[in-house]
């Protein structure tokens, strides 16, 4: 069961299992591993031998946190199977872990409960962190972080990386995206060229818009404003057939 390669150790635990008439001891330790496998089917057999999973992971909570990645995968991952919010302040613990698959986890474990955590986890610098925090914020309602995106997006546009910058407005509704491109170009001054490039350069990666948030006179409007860009030669022509 202490053997570094998961196979063994599922096996270990099968004929543990076989052979043992109490094996709780070793199953809880298996509900706390690293390995997914194992902790499958330590969730299999414990009702059998009379174990609560949870209990083994409130048992757990009341201990330090883990002091290695090895022992944060282990407790993430039961964590994530049982969703215990009583686990939350475990989990922002594991946030702040030097280790990217210990913060992805964590991030991941926290789920729709973990908004304000998603939101902290677009300054990560791991790439796979900030993709993470986006795919959740997709399952969040749009409403629940429209405030502090805009914030994001105003405050940081110019130090963000490009990916990271577009990536940040696509959180938006598509016409909520052109709505925002276009405020930023209203309010330019000197740095019109750049705006009205950016606008150009999204209205040319898009391509039928779907977006059933935005209010169809806050579609239209929007609409009839970046006509009139097309007809000043501002933006290129075609830009808003694009969007249609």
């Amino acid at each position: 069961m202490r053997s570094c390669g998961a196979s063994v150790r599922v096996k270990a635990l099968r004929l543990l299992l076989s052979r043992l008439a109490d094996c709780r001891g070793y199953l809880a330790q298996a509900l706390l591993d690293p390995s997914g496998a194992l902790r499958c089917l330590a969730h299999w057999a414990a009702p059998q031998h009379g174990l609560d999973p949870r209990q083994v992971l409130l048992a757990r909570l009341q201990q330090p946190a883990p002091g290695n990645k090895r022992q944060w995968l282990g407790l993430l991952g039961l964590v994530r199977e049982l969703q215990e919010p009583r686990a939350d302040a475990m989990l922002q613990q594991a946030l702040a872990s030097k280790a990217l698959s210990v913060r992805l986890l964590a991030l991941q474990a926290l789920g729709e409960r973990g908004l304000a955590q998603q939101l902290a986890a677009l300054d990560d610098p791991s790439d796979k962190v900030f993709n993470c925090a986006l795919g959740l914020l997709r399952e969040q309602p749009w409403a629940a972080f429209e405030e502090a995106l805009e914030q994001r997006l105003d405050q940081h546009w110019h130090a963000l990386p490009k990916a990271r910058r577009w990536a940040l407005l696509g959180l938006k509704p598509g016409w909520r995206q052109l709505q925002y491109l276009l405020h930023r170009l209203d309010q330019a001054g000197s740095e019109a060229a750049y705006w009205r490039e950016a606008l150009a350069r999204w209205c040319d990666s898009r391509y039928a818009m779907f977006d059933p948030v935005t209010p169809k006179p806050v579609r239209e409007a929007l609409a009839q404003r970046l006509q009139a860009l097309e007809e000043a030669g501002e933006v290129p022509r075609g830009s808003l057939k694009r969007l249609l």
